[in-house]
């Protein structure tokens, strides 16, 4: 999901936060709360699928390999923004749209009660980075120098070569293309550099801003989980849209690979 712009409703595409609900369960929720409480509750937890590689082509992802890639993410560029590692002299910036209800209506974290617990999370993060399990990049709008969200993978499913991505944004900056902008980087980075055969993403429904922008990146809607979430006191329904590796390829008539 993400929370980018929303008419004013924000594109959560980022209620991935302890989203474990489809992945293998190596570790259950429960057992992820009681380690990290404060932090599942306020952020997405990624978990990779430690799968066997079983008759998979050499070019396709494995876990050593997203290991060593995400301990120092890459910087990626684009027109406007700068999608870096988040860092702990981000939590100003983090905590000025981590805050607003209304950024968090469609995901299922709440509200930052203060800066310092914003900045106790980014500190958290820094471990998760060192570990190398943690793929997520902050949004910097390049001009102000200034993180105005997060975009990235919320979980990998190595056996079927395939992830999940969400994303975050900060109310300001709704409805000036930027949740696109930043997903279409993030889908260039999956196909081109991990070689991720489908990309998909959720969002909650009601939060259509969340669909379009999907749909914007190319993403096709395939349908709605129904009530597969419990949030905030309520059952959640949940839409998916997803795109394939030859699709993404097709709309930016970049050729296939040799097998």
């Amino acid at each position: 999901m993400s929370d980018s712009m929303r008419g004013r409703r924000p594109s959560c595409s980022r209620f991935s936060s302890e989203r474990v609900y489809h992945t293998m369960p190596a570790i259950t929720t429960r057992e992820l709360l009681n380690l990290y409480p404060k932090a599942l509750q306020t952020a997405p937890q990624w978990i990779i699928m430690k799968q066997k590689n079983r008759g998979r082509r050499d070019r396709n992802m494995n876990h050593d390999e997203l290991t060593r890639i995400f301990r120092d993410p890459p910087v990626i560029e684009t027109p406007r923004l700068t999608l870096r590692k988040m860092l702990k002299r981000d939590s100003g910036d983090m905590y000025e749209y981590a805050r607003d209800p209304a950024v968090s209506e469609f995901l299922l974290w709440q509200p930052h009660e203060s800066e310092t617990y914003t900045r106790r999370y980014l500190t958290y993060l820094q471990s998760r980075y060192r570990a190398g399990d943690f793929h997520d990049w902050a949004v910097v709008w390049r001009e102000a120098d200034k993180m105005i969200g997060t975009c990235g993978f919320t979980a990998f499913r190595i056996e079927s070569n395939s992830a999940e991505i969400g994303y975050v944004l900060n109310r300001a900056y709704w409805g000036m293309g930027i949740a696109p902008e930043a997903v279409r980087a993030i889908l260039r980075f999956g196909f081109l550099e991990l070689h991720l055969h489908r990309i998909e993403a959720h969002y909650m429904i009601g939060n259509e801003r969340s669909r379009r922008v999907m749909e914007k990146v190319g993403m096709r809607y395939e349908g709605t989980l129904r009530d597969s979430l419990f949030v905030k006191g309520s059952y959640v329904s949940v839409g998916v849209c997803s795109i394939l590796e030859n699709e993404y390829r097709g709309m930016y008539g970049i050729p296939s690979p040799s097998l």
